[in-house]
């Protein structure tokens, strides 16, 4: 397995990947927080070696596959002068908070805003599609901003939306579009061990309520009846706030997207 480990310095690289000392270990996470590279390396580089510096990047790939990019944040060091580092992808900017009042922005349209704001390099951008309700986001982190125009996004529409990175590129592709072929089945030769259970019990409903208020039932409803007749009545309710009501977004057809997300089992893998 050939690995690289370059980091960057004034324009400067260097591959140090046959002096890491451990695991180099790589983290993704779904949403809500930036992939972490942490490698471990001996202070004694070579000479012409400029050692490591806060803000530095740092390119990971492994036979060829481009597996990470980001920068250095934090970094640590022993008596027996193991220097250890942390490094996040572009996305861990998006801890940073802000205040956006926007109007007729999609999703997609809010991040490209969020990306010329904060000087961070976009990739493939698909266009969401929806318009957002007039919202006002007051001391936010960006992520969180960019999860609530997702949420929207999905409950209106059933079409989620994934926000990464993608080797030094912020990337936002419906979920539809990122399958990828199947990797492991229960016949493949190697396979250590694998187990998946299904559940109704944790965000599962077939039927949906979103009521116009708190103080009135008039409410948008949907029910999957085939479900209903064999699990019995499962019910999410919400109430409507005032950007869903003024953007016309609360309908019938949104009751009817979020029955459609809601109403199926989850697969839960183990192992």
């Amino acid at each position: 397995m050939a690995v690289e480990l370059i980091v960057t310095h004034n324009n400067v690289s260097c591959d140090i990947g046959e002096f890491c000392a451990g695991v180099i270990k790589l983290s993704y996470y779904k949403s809500g927080a930036p992939s972490c590279l942490e490698f471990s390396a001996a202070r004694d580089l070579p000479e012409n070696f400029f050692g490591f510096y806060e803000g530095d990047s740092v390119g990971f790939t492994v036979d060829g596959t481009k597996m990470f990019y980001g920068y250095i944040f934090t970094k640590s060091r022993t008596k027996e002068q193991i220097i250890t580092v942390k490094a996040y992808d572009q996305l861990r900017y998006f801890k940073n908070k802000d205040t956006y009042i926007y109007y007729g922005q999609t999703a997609s349209s809010l991040l490209r805003l969020i990306l010329d704001d904060y000087r961070l390099k976009a990739g493939e951008i698909e266009d969401s599609g929806y318009v957002l309700p007039d919202r006002i986001e007051s001391n936010q982190s960006l992520f969180d901003i960019m999860l609530t125009a997702v949420s929207l996004t999905k409950k209106a529409t059933g079409r989620e939306y994934i926000l990464y990175d993608n080797y030094g590129e912020i990337c936002f592709k419906n979920k539809e579009n990122m399958v990828l072929p199947l990797l492991a089945d229960e016949e493949m030769d190697g396979l250590i061990n694998f187990s998946l259970s299904t559940s109704i019990d944790s965000d599962t409903y077939n039927r949906v309520k979103l009521f116009l208020s708190r103080e009135e039932s008039t409410c948008f409803s949907a029910e999957d009846s085939a479900s209903v007749s064999e699990w019995g009545i499962l019910q999410y309710t919400e109430v409507l706030t005032r950007e869903n009501l003024l953007s016309g977004a609360a309908s019938a057809e949104m009751a009817e997207s979020i029955l459609a997300e809601k109403k199926q089992e989850n697969p839960k893998p183990c192992n």
